[in-house]
């Protein structure tokens, strides 16, 4: 039964797969997140998350432009399969607004998945939101290979529920995610780390329309980057 669900989410979207150079975690480190490279960073030995610095709002685009089912546009009726969503937001215990985000931001990129994503079929649901206060040190040395105690600690659901965690890393250009097939040996590492200030309305005024977190979200029900081997 697990199998099957598993496979339901990695081919939701099967019909849009495409080549991507992906790193997974180190074989000594805890944590199985995956961050795409760049091939000048392939050939240094140099992992960085999605591509140069943070994620390109304008190369998200044109990914996704590239694969029209997964654009706003108006489509033809499609059965519909329900994301539950976690959210968990981490922020500094002794300076809230380090990492806080309102309500409102995570209605607004739930919101915005469903736009891109109902087209082939995905709708996703909040169903908590879960607030963590953390120290400085931990929050701002996040990266992917040591976000395991963390997800461990707060991960809910199963292989269907998509966990997003948001934060303020300094070590985080575009966040970073798991694959459907890293569930089975690693299920409460599965989910989505993001920058805090990339949601919709977020503090970053290069990267604040929400369009970080579908990159990562579309990696997580298990499509690869398009964009990859040509940067």
């Amino acid at each position: 039964m697990r199998a099957t669900r598993l496979l339901r989410r990695g081919l939701a979207l099967s019909g849009l797969l495409a080549a991507c150079l992906v790193v997974p975690a180190s074989s000594g480190a805890a944590g199985t997140a995956h961050a795409c490279i760049t091939r000048s960073a392939k050939e240094t030995g140099t992992v960085r998350e999605d591509a140069v610095s943070r994620t390109p709002d304008e190369a998200v685009q044109r990914d996704l432009q590239q694969h029209p089912s997964v654009h706003p546009a108006k489509k033809r009726p499609h059965p519909s399969f329900t994301v539950p969503v976690y959210w968990t937001v981490l922020y500094d215990k002794d300076n809230p607004s380090d990492g806080s985000i309102p309500d409102e931001a995570i209605n607004k990129q739930i919101e915005l998945a469903n736009t891109y994503f109902r087209n082939i079929g995905l709708r996703f649901q909040l169903m908590r939101r879960n607030r963590v206060a953390t120290d400085h040190t931990t929050l701002h040395g996040l990266e992917y290979f040591n976000d395991g105690p963390l997800k461990r600690q707060y991960h809910m659901g199963n292989e269907q529920t998509v966990n997003i965690y948001s934060a303020n890393s300094d070590q985080m250009p575009g966040g970073w995610f798991t694959y459907p097939w890293d569930y089975q040996d690693h299920p409460d590492q599965d989910g989505v780390v993001l920058p805090y200030d990339s949601l919709p309305g977020g503090t970053d005024p290069h990267h604040n329309q929400g369009k970080t977190a579908i990159h990562q979200i579309r990696h997580w029900v298990g499509l690869f980057n398009t964009f990859q081997g040509r940067l």
